[in-house]
């Protein structure tokens, strides 16, 4: 589950960023790239932490960091 959500927040962020340099010619660092897939990671599973699946789910997170 951990590896899935991971690697939404990844193709996410990739596809955002291709947007941004096609439509804004704005570019972003790869330091910011790993925050804001750390932020959507913690914050789905923030969201849904009161499910059986996730309830174990930010301490795996946190301890790869």
């Amino acid at each position: 589950m951990l590896k899935r959500l991971a690697a939404q927040a990844t193709i996410y962020s990739i596809w955002r960023e291709r947007n941004r340099r096609l439509h804004d010619g704005v570019t972003t660092s790869t330091e910011t790239h790993f925050k804001l897939i750390d932020r959507h990671v913690r914050d789905v599973i923030l969201g849904r932490r009161n499910r059986k699946n996730f309830s174990n789910l930010m301490l795996c997170w946190l301890r790869h960091e």
